[in-house]
């Protein structure tokens, strides 16, 4: 994902009580040495409340759309996750 995208949603998620760490080298298994940014966080399930959060946060208007919320919207839509143990990362 785009580290604009993961900053944005570790905002998010550390703004909803939750631990996260932004990784900003992964590279994803089976992506061979393509680097990507992640975010590795415990619970994955409060990924989808942080991202509804996140784009409220860019809404400047209820019926605007602008092109960082387009752009962050198609990382959603591509994101993968890779367990590491106990806590799991997005990217």
């Amino acid at each position: 994902m785009k580290l604009e995208t993961a900053e944005a949603l570790l905002d998010a998620v550390e703004a909803l009580g939750f631990d996260a760490e932004l990784y900003e080298d992964y590279v994803p298994r089976g992506w061979s040495s393509q680097e990507t940014v992640g975010i590795v966080i415990d619970a994955p399930e409060v990924l989808i409340p942080a991202a509804a959060a996140a784009v409220a946060d860019m809404v400047d208007c209820v019926n605007e759309r602008t092109e960082h919320i387009d752009k962050f919207i198609e990382d959603l839509r591509n994101l993968g996750q890779d367990s590491l143990g106990k806590q799991v990362i997005i990217y």
